[in-house]
Protein backbone atom coordinates (compact mmCIF):
# COMPACT_ATOMS: atom_id res chain seq x y z
CA UNK A 1 0.00 0.00 0.00
CA UNK A 2 2.75 2.28 1.24
CA UNK A 3 4.54 1.83 -2.45
CA UNK A 4 1.07 2.60 -4.56
CA UNK A 5 0.92 5.70 -2.08
CA UNK A 6 4.72 7.01 -3.13
CA UNK A 7 3.71 6.40 -6.71
CA UNK A 8 0.82 8.65 -6.74
CA UNK A 9 2.60 11.20 -4.77
CA UNK A 10 5.70 10.71 -7.03
CA UNK A 11 3.73 11.19 -10.12
CA UNK A 12 1.87 14.04 -8.60
CA UNK A 13 5.04 15.89 -7.08
CA UNK A 14 6.11 15.74 -11.20
CA UNK A 15 3.03 16.85 -12.46
CA UNK A 16 2.64 20.14 -9.98
CA UNK A 17 6.63 20.58 -11.47
CA UNK A 18 5.78 20.40 -15.32
CA UNK A 19 2.74 23.02 -14.54
CA UNK A 20 4.76 25.83 -12.30
CA UNK A 21 7.55 24.91 -14.87
CA UNK A 22 9.13 28.29 -17.69
CA UNK A 23 7.74 27.99 -21.04
CA UNK A 24 11.27 28.15 -22.30
CA UNK A 25 13.35 25.23 -22.79
CA UNK A 26 10.12 23.45 -23.20
CA UNK A 27 10.78 21.00 -25.65
CA UNK A 28 13.62 19.39 -23.76
CA UNK A 29 12.24 19.86 -20.50
CA UNK A 30 9.19 17.72 -21.18
CA UNK A 31 10.78 15.56 -23.12
CA UNK A 32 13.02 14.56 -19.93
CA UNK A 33 9.92 14.94 -17.84
CA UNK A 34 7.91 12.36 -20.99
CA UNK A 35 10.66 10.12 -20.17
CA UNK A 36 10.56 9.99 -16.51
CA UNK A 37 7.55 9.30 -16.16
CA UNK A 38 7.07 6.50 -18.56
CA UNK A 39 10.43 4.77 -17.25
CA UNK A 40 8.62 5.45 -13.22
CA UNK A 41 5.39 3.61 -15.11
CA UNK A 42 7.80 0.56 -15.94
CA UNK A 43 9.75 0.88 -12.38
CA UNK A 44 12.71 1.39 -13.66
CA UNK A 45 13.79 4.10 -10.77
CA UNK A 46 17.23 3.24 -11.41
CA UNK A 47 17.34 4.44 -14.98
CA UNK A 48 15.33 7.32 -13.97
CA UNK A 49 18.12 8.54 -11.54
CA UNK A 50 20.94 8.26 -14.33
CA UNK A 51 18.99 9.46 -17.19
CA UNK A 52 17.91 12.36 -14.76
CA UNK A 53 21.87 13.98 -14.03
CA UNK A 54 22.68 13.20 -17.47
CA UNK A 55 20.00 14.79 -19.35
CA UNK A 56 19.33 17.97 -16.71
CA UNK A 57 23.55 18.50 -16.79
CA UNK A 58 23.79 21.00 -19.81
CA UNK A 59 21.84 23.37 -17.36
CA UNK A 60 18.35 24.74 -17.79
CA UNK A 61 15.77 26.16 -15.60
CA UNK A 62 16.71 26.11 -11.96
CA UNK A 63 12.47 25.97 -11.14
CA UNK A 64 12.49 22.31 -12.93
CA UNK A 65 16.27 21.43 -11.24
CA UNK A 66 14.24 22.19 -7.78
CA UNK A 67 11.38 20.15 -8.77
CA UNK A 68 13.20 17.16 -10.18
CA UNK A 69 15.38 17.14 -7.07
CA UNK A 70 12.22 17.08 -5.24
CA UNK A 71 11.14 14.23 -7.38
CA UNK A 72 13.77 11.96 -6.79
CA UNK A 73 13.88 12.23 -2.61
CA UNK A 74 10.05 11.38 -2.79
CA UNK A 75 8.95 8.56 -0.71
CA UNK A 76 8.98 6.18 -3.68
CA UNK A 77 12.42 6.88 -4.65
CA UNK A 78 13.66 6.53 -0.84
CA UNK A 79 12.39 3.44 0.08
CA UNK A 80 13.11 1.40 -3.53
CA UNK A 81 16.47 2.74 -3.76
CA UNK A 82 17.54 2.35 -0.12
CA UNK A 83 19.77 6.04 -0.34
CA UNK A 84 21.11 6.88 2.79
CA UNK A 85 19.94 10.28 3.60
CA UNK A 86 23.39 11.96 3.47
CA UNK A 87 23.55 11.68 -0.97
CA UNK A 88 20.32 13.57 -0.38
CA UNK A 89 22.46 16.64 0.57
CA UNK A 90 24.46 15.29 -2.51
CA UNK A 91 21.97 15.78 -4.75
CA UNK A 92 20.01 18.82 -3.32
CA UNK A 93 23.74 20.42 -3.62
CA UNK A 94 24.32 19.41 -7.37
CA UNK A 95 20.88 21.18 -8.61
CA UNK A 96 21.38 23.83 -6.48
CA UNK A 97 23.58 25.23 -8.40
CA UNK A 98 23.72 27.75 -10.85
CA UNK A 99 22.42 27.74 -14.75
CA UNK A 100 25.93 27.11 -16.14
CA UNK A 101 26.84 23.82 -17.90
CA UNK A 102 27.41 21.40 -15.03
CA UNK A 103 30.25 17.82 -16.12
CA UNK A 104 27.51 14.47 -16.48
CA UNK A 105 27.47 12.48 -13.34
CA UNK A 106 29.38 9.07 -13.84
CA UNK A 107 26.66 7.07 -13.59
CA UNK A 108 28.92 4.04 -12.09
CA UNK A 109 29.97 6.51 -9.86
CA UNK A 110 26.97 7.73 -8.99
CA UNK A 111 25.36 3.86 -8.10
CA UNK A 112 28.64 3.39 -6.32
CA UNK A 113 27.78 6.10 -3.95
CA UNK A 114 24.54 4.64 -3.30
CA UNK A 115 25.35 0.96 -2.71
CA UNK A 116 29.48 0.70 -1.89
CA UNK A 117 32.01 -0.56 -4.46
CA UNK A 118 31.63 -3.94 -6.18
CA UNK A 119 34.80 -4.47 -4.20
CA UNK A 120 33.09 -3.58 -1.07
CA UNK A 121 30.18 -5.97 -1.78
CA UNK A 122 32.73 -9.11 -2.45
CA UNK A 123 34.08 -8.59 1.09
CA UNK A 124 31.13 -8.06 3.23
CA UNK A 125 29.43 -11.07 1.47
CA UNK A 126 32.30 -13.05 1.66
CA UNK A 127 32.47 -12.26 5.89
CA UNK A 128 29.65 -13.49 6.41
CA UNK A 129 29.98 -16.57 4.32
CA UNK A 130 33.39 -17.52 6.17
CA UNK A 131 31.92 -17.46 9.14
CA UNK A 132 28.64 -19.50 7.87
CA UNK A 133 31.24 -22.02 5.87
CA UNK A 134 33.55 -22.55 9.16
CA UNK A 135 30.93 -23.24 11.70
CA UNK A 136 29.37 -25.55 9.00
CA UNK A 137 32.77 -27.33 8.56
CA UNK A 138 33.25 -27.42 11.97
CA UNK A 139 30.08 -28.80 13.61
CA UNK A 140 30.48 -31.67 10.88
CA UNK A 141 33.89 -32.71 12.27
CA UNK A 142 32.66 -32.46 15.61
CA UNK A 143 30.95 -34.72 15.61
CA UNK A 144 33.30 -37.40 14.74
CA UNK A 145 35.38 -36.38 17.58
CA UNK A 146 32.56 -36.99 20.02
CA UNK A 147 32.13 -40.61 18.03
CA UNK A 148 35.95 -41.00 18.99
CA UNK A 149 35.17 -40.05 22.63
CA UNK A 150 32.19 -42.01 22.75
CA UNK A 151 33.99 -45.31 21.20
CA UNK A 152 36.58 -45.00 23.91
CA UNK A 153 34.41 -45.29 26.45
CA UNK A 154 32.43 -48.49 25.91
CA UNK A 155 30.89 -48.83 22.65
CA UNK A 156 30.27 -51.61 20.42
CA UNK A 157 32.31 -53.82 22.74
CA UNK A 158 35.29 -52.39 24.21
CA UNK A 159 35.73 -50.88 26.93
CA UNK A 160 33.59 -50.07 30.23
CA UNK A 161 30.71 -48.18 28.84
CA UNK A 162 28.93 -45.26 30.79
CA UNK A 163 28.44 -45.16 34.68
CA UNK A 164 29.61 -48.41 35.38
CA UNK A 165 28.67 -49.70 32.19
CA UNK A 166 25.25 -49.02 31.79
CA UNK A 167 23.38 -51.29 29.17
CA UNK A 168 20.57 -51.46 26.41
CA UNK A 169 18.97 -54.49 25.12
CA UNK A 170 22.24 -56.17 27.23
CA UNK A 171 24.61 -54.05 24.84
CA UNK A 172 26.73 -50.83 26.13
CA UNK A 173 24.98 -47.76 25.87
CA UNK A 174 28.49 -45.37 24.91
CA UNK A 175 29.54 -44.95 21.67
CA UNK A 176 26.71 -47.09 19.98
CA UNK A 177 24.07 -44.06 21.02
CA UNK A 178 26.17 -41.81 21.19
CA UNK A 179 28.89 -42.00 18.39
CA UNK A 180 30.15 -44.03 15.54
CA UNK A 181 34.10 -43.94 15.02
CA UNK A 182 36.49 -46.70 15.07
CA UNK A 183 35.50 -50.27 16.10
CA UNK A 184 35.94 -53.42 18.02
CA UNK A 185 38.86 -52.43 20.11
CA UNK A 186 40.12 -56.06 19.20
CA UNK A 187 40.25 -55.72 15.62
CA UNK A 188 42.88 -54.21 13.70
CA UNK A 189 41.44 -53.56 10.56
CA UNK A 190 37.87 -54.05 10.73
CA UNK A 191 35.78 -51.92 13.04
CA UNK A 192 38.23 -49.20 12.94
CA UNK A 193 37.15 -47.66 9.42
CA UNK A 194 34.00 -45.61 9.68
CA UNK A 195 32.47 -43.58 6.23
CA UNK A 196 30.20 -40.77 6.50
CA UNK A 197 28.52 -37.95 4.66
CA UNK A 198 27.02 -34.52 6.01
CA UNK A 199 24.45 -32.44 4.22
CA UNK A 200 24.81 -28.86 5.97
CA UNK A 201 22.94 -25.16 4.92
CA UNK A 202 22.87 -21.83 5.77
CA UNK A 203 20.08 -19.07 5.15
CA UNK A 204 21.37 -15.70 6.17
CA UNK A 205 20.61 -11.99 5.46
CA UNK A 206 22.78 -8.52 6.48
CA UNK A 207 21.77 -5.02 6.35
CA UNK A 208 25.28 -3.45 8.02
CA UNK A 209 26.69 -3.59 4.59
CA UNK A 210 25.96 -0.38 2.36
CA UNK A 211 24.52 -2.94 -0.07
CA UNK A 212 22.29 -5.18 2.38
CA UNK A 213 22.00 -8.66 1.53
CA UNK A 214 20.74 -11.82 1.56
CA UNK A 215 21.24 -15.69 0.41
CA UNK A 216 22.35 -19.75 1.10
CA UNK A 217 25.07 -21.61 1.68
CA UNK A 218 24.75 -25.51 1.33
CA UNK A 219 27.71 -27.82 1.54
CA UNK A 220 27.79 -31.34 1.12
CA UNK A 221 30.68 -33.43 2.72
CA UNK A 222 31.85 -36.81 2.82
CA UNK A 223 34.68 -38.78 4.34
CA UNK A 224 36.57 -41.25 5.77
CA UNK A 225 38.33 -41.58 9.32
CA UNK A 226 40.73 -44.85 11.31
CA UNK A 227 41.18 -45.07 14.71
CA UNK A 228 44.59 -45.38 15.76
CA UNK A 229 44.36 -47.23 19.11
CA UNK A 230 41.68 -45.96 21.53
CA UNK A 231 43.65 -42.62 21.82
CA UNK A 232 43.71 -41.18 17.95
CA UNK A 233 41.75 -40.68 15.21
CA UNK A 234 42.54 -39.18 11.99
CA UNK A 235 40.93 -38.76 9.02
CA UNK A 236 40.01 -36.91 5.16
CA UNK A 237 36.66 -35.18 3.79
CA UNK A 238 36.15 -33.79 0.38
CA UNK A 239 33.23 -31.18 0.70
CA UNK A 240 31.32 -29.10 -2.62
CA UNK A 241 29.58 -25.78 -1.34
CA UNK A 242 27.48 -23.83 -3.24
CA UNK A 243 27.07 -19.89 -1.95
CA UNK A 244 24.17 -17.89 -3.71
CA UNK A 245 24.16 -14.23 -2.32
CA UNK A 246 21.44 -11.28 -3.98
CA UNK A 247 21.78 -7.60 -3.26
CA UNK A 248 19.38 -4.95 -2.84
CA UNK A 249 20.74 -2.70 -5.48
CA UNK A 250 20.22 -5.61 -8.41
CA UNK A 251 23.63 -7.27 -7.95
CA UNK A 252 24.40 -10.84 -7.53
CA UNK A 253 27.21 -13.43 -6.27
CA UNK A 254 27.51 -17.16 -7.03
CA UNK A 255 30.16 -18.95 -5.94
CA UNK A 256 30.83 -22.87 -5.84
CA UNK A 257 33.65 -24.53 -3.44
CA UNK A 258 35.79 -27.37 -3.47
CA UNK A 259 38.26 -28.77 -1.55
CA UNK A 260 39.68 -31.11 1.10
CA UNK A 261 39.97 -31.29 4.95
CA UNK A 262 42.15 -33.04 7.20
CA UNK A 263 41.18 -33.77 10.81
CA UNK A 264 42.34 -35.89 13.88
CA UNK A 265 41.46 -36.08 17.46
CA UNK A 266 42.88 -37.16 20.44
CA UNK A 267 41.43 -38.25 23.62
CA UNK A 268 43.07 -36.82 27.05
CA UNK A 269 40.68 -38.88 29.00
CA UNK A 270 37.39 -41.25 28.72
CA UNK A 271 35.75 -37.93 28.30
CA UNK A 272 37.86 -34.80 27.27
CA UNK A 273 39.10 -34.77 23.97
CA UNK A 274 41.09 -32.24 21.53
CA UNK A 275 40.44 -32.04 17.81
CA UNK A 276 42.22 -30.30 14.85
CA UNK A 277 41.44 -29.86 11.09
CA UNK A 278 42.47 -27.42 8.26
CA UNK A 279 40.20 -26.81 5.27
CA UNK A 280 41.24 -25.70 2.01
CA UNK A 281 38.31 -24.83 -1.25
CA UNK A 282 38.84 -22.94 -4.40
CA UNK A 283 35.72 -20.64 -5.20
CA UNK A 284 34.76 -20.63 -8.76
CA UNK A 285 33.22 -16.87 -8.27
CA UNK A 286 30.64 -15.55 -10.68
CA UNK A 287 29.69 -11.38 -9.77
CA UNK A 288 26.62 -10.25 -11.97
CA UNK A 289 26.41 -6.39 -12.32
CA UNK A 290 23.07 -4.83 -11.49
CA UNK A 291 20.68 -4.32 -14.21
CA UNK A 292 20.97 -0.73 -14.19
CA UNK A 293 24.94 -0.87 -14.68
CA UNK A 294 24.60 -3.07 -17.49
CA UNK A 295 23.94 -6.72 -16.36
CA UNK A 296 27.28 -8.06 -16.96
CA UNK A 297 28.63 -11.80 -15.38
CA UNK A 298 32.04 -11.83 -14.62
CA UNK A 299 33.80 -15.04 -13.18
CA UNK A 300 37.00 -14.97 -10.85
CA UNK A 301 38.72 -17.20 -8.47
CA UNK A 302 38.99 -17.03 -4.91
CA UNK A 303 41.06 -19.14 -2.17
CA UNK A 304 39.49 -19.44 1.04
CA UNK A 305 41.62 -21.43 4.51
CA UNK A 306 40.11 -22.48 7.53
CA UNK A 307 42.47 -23.63 11.07
CA UNK A 308 40.27 -24.65 14.18
CA UNK A 309 40.85 -26.33 17.21
CA UNK A 310 38.58 -27.93 19.90
CA UNK A 311 38.26 -29.25 22.95
CA UNK A 312 35.16 -30.59 23.91
CA UNK A 313 33.76 -32.78 27.20
CA UNK A 314 30.90 -35.52 26.47
CA UNK A 315 29.81 -37.38 29.33
CA UNK A 316 26.42 -39.85 29.95
CA UNK A 317 24.62 -39.48 33.54
CA UNK A 318 21.57 -42.11 33.28
CA UNK A 319 20.14 -41.45 30.10
CA UNK A 320 20.77 -38.01 29.96
CA UNK A 321 23.89 -36.91 27.78
CA UNK A 322 25.49 -33.54 27.74
CA UNK A 323 28.31 -31.99 25.59
CA UNK A 324 30.33 -28.94 25.88
CA UNK A 325 33.42 -27.02 23.72
CA UNK A 326 35.71 -24.80 23.53
CA UNK A 327 36.96 -23.94 20.12
CA UNK A 328 39.04 -21.37 18.46
CA UNK A 329 38.35 -20.76 14.21
CA UNK A 330 40.85 -18.42 12.05
CA UNK A 331 39.76 -18.57 8.57
CA UNK A 332 40.70 -16.03 5.26
CA UNK A 333 39.53 -15.85 1.70
CA UNK A 334 41.66 -13.81 -0.82
CA UNK A 335 39.95 -12.86 -4.23
CA UNK A 336 41.56 -12.73 -7.63
CA UNK A 337 40.72 -9.71 -9.67
CA UNK A 338 38.72 -8.87 -12.37
CA UNK A 339 37.41 -5.93 -14.88
CA UNK A 340 33.85 -4.84 -14.98
CA UNK A 341 31.80 -3.80 -18.00
CA UNK A 342 33.85 -0.82 -17.87
CA UNK A 343 36.96 -2.21 -17.87
CA UNK A 344 37.99 -0.87 -14.39
CA UNK A 345 39.95 -3.71 -12.28
CA UNK A 346 37.92 -4.72 -9.20
CA UNK A 347 40.07 -6.18 -6.72
CA UNK A 348 38.25 -7.25 -3.53
CA UNK A 349 40.78 -7.50 -0.43
CA UNK A 350 40.87 -10.50 1.66
CA UNK A 351 38.60 -11.15 4.11
CA UNK A 352 39.32 -12.24 7.81
CA UNK A 353 37.48 -14.26 10.43
CA UNK A 354 39.34 -15.03 14.04
CA UNK A 355 36.65 -16.34 16.11
CA UNK A 356 36.04 -18.09 19.48
CA UNK A 357 33.12 -19.82 20.39
CA UNK A 358 31.31 -22.44 23.35
CA UNK A 359 28.63 -24.55 22.73
CA UNK A 360 26.50 -26.83 25.23
CA UNK A 361 24.27 -29.39 23.74
CA UNK A 362 21.73 -31.24 26.58
CA UNK A 363 20.10 -34.97 25.36
CA UNK A 364 18.18 -37.46 26.36
CA UNK A 365 18.48 -41.13 25.26
CA UNK A 366 15.03 -43.14 24.51
CA UNK A 367 14.48 -46.78 23.62
CA UNK A 368 13.16 -47.85 20.03
CA UNK A 369 12.38 -51.73 19.53
CA UNK A 370 15.15 -53.74 20.30
CA UNK A 371 18.14 -52.33 18.65
CA UNK A 372 18.15 -48.75 18.36
CA UNK A 373 17.94 -45.79 20.07
CA UNK A 374 16.88 -42.10 19.35
CA UNK A 375 18.16 -38.93 21.17
CA UNK A 376 16.39 -35.33 21.00
CA UNK A 377 18.66 -32.66 22.04
CA UNK A 378 18.96 -28.78 22.15
CA UNK A 379 21.62 -26.80 21.86
CA UNK A 380 23.21 -23.39 22.25
CA UNK A 381 26.19 -21.34 20.97
CA UNK A 382 28.24 -18.57 21.87
CA UNK A 383 30.88 -16.73 19.35
CA UNK A 384 33.29 -13.78 19.27
CA UNK A 385 34.70 -12.45 16.27
CA UNK A 386 38.20 -11.35 17.49
CA UNK A 387 39.20 -10.26 13.91
CA UNK A 388 36.64 -9.37 11.34
CA UNK A 389 36.20 -6.82 9.05
CA UNK A 390 35.37 -3.53 10.37
CA UNK A 391 35.05 -5.04 14.00
CA UNK A 392 31.46 -4.53 14.20
CA UNK A 393 29.00 -6.74 15.67
CA UNK A 394 31.27 -8.76 17.21
CA UNK A 395 29.29 -11.19 19.47
CA UNK A 396 26.63 -13.95 18.60
CA UNK A 397 24.76 -16.44 19.73
CA UNK A 398 22.57 -19.75 18.40
CA UNK A 399 19.94 -21.76 19.71
CA UNK A 400 18.67 -24.92 18.08
CA UNK A 401 18.31 -28.59 18.77
CA UNK A 402 18.03 -31.83 16.73
CA UNK A 403 17.37 -35.50 16.82
CA UNK A 404 19.42 -38.66 16.85
CA UNK A 405 18.89 -41.97 15.73
CA UNK A 406 21.21 -44.47 16.55
CA UNK A 407 20.44 -48.19 14.65
CA UNK A 408 22.38 -50.97 16.05
CA UNK A 409 26.07 -50.80 16.28
CA UNK A 410 26.55 -49.50 12.11
CA UNK A 411 24.32 -47.10 11.40
CA UNK A 412 23.59 -43.34 12.70
CA UNK A 413 20.93 -40.19 11.43
CA UNK A 414 21.24 -37.17 12.86
CA UNK A 415 19.26 -33.65 11.96
CA UNK A 416 20.09 -30.44 13.47
CA UNK A 417 18.77 -27.00 13.17
CA UNK A 418 19.78 -24.16 15.18
CA UNK A 419 19.29 -19.69 15.14
CA UNK A 420 20.78 -16.62 15.50
CA UNK A 421 19.75 -14.78 18.05
CA UNK A 422 22.29 -11.93 18.78
CA UNK A 423 23.82 -10.25 15.89
CA UNK A 424 21.81 -6.96 15.36
CA UNK A 425 22.21 -6.67 11.47
CA UNK A 426 22.91 -10.13 10.33
CA UNK A 427 21.06 -13.42 10.97
CA UNK A 428 21.54 -16.67 10.41
CA UNK A 429 19.69 -19.72 10.23
CA UNK A 430 21.70 -23.21 10.28
CA UNK A 431 19.85 -26.73 9.14
CA UNK A 432 21.69 -30.40 8.52
CA UNK A 433 21.21 -34.07 7.88
CA UNK A 434 24.16 -36.70 8.65
CA UNK A 435 24.61 -40.45 7.90
CA UNK A 436 27.61 -42.38 9.65
CA UNK A 437 28.03 -46.10 8.65
CA UNK A 438 30.76 -47.92 10.43
CA UNK A 439 32.68 -50.94 9.25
Amino acid sequence: MHRILGRFLAVMFVAVGLATAPITPAVAQATLYDSLLADFAFGDFGGQLFSALGDFSDGGDTQNDDALAAFLRTSYFWGEMGIPPDLEAYLAAYFAGSNEIRPTPDPRAVFQEIHGSDAAAIEGSGAVSLNGGGRQIRSVLHRRTRALINKARGGGGGGAGFAGGQEHSGRPVGGWALGLAGGDAESAVAGRLAAWSDFTGTLFDNSRSPDGFYGSQLLGMAGMDYRFGDSFMGGVALGFETLDVEFGSGRKRDVSYFGPTLYGAYLLTDEIGLSLLGSYSHGWNTETEAKVMSGASHDHGSHRFIVAGTVMHNALFDRVTTYSALGLLYGVETFEAYRDSAGSEVRPRPTHLGQASADGRLGHLFDVGEESLLEPYVTARLEFDFVRAGNTDQFGAMVGGGLRLAVGESVSLDAFGQTDVARTDESAVDFGVGLRIQF
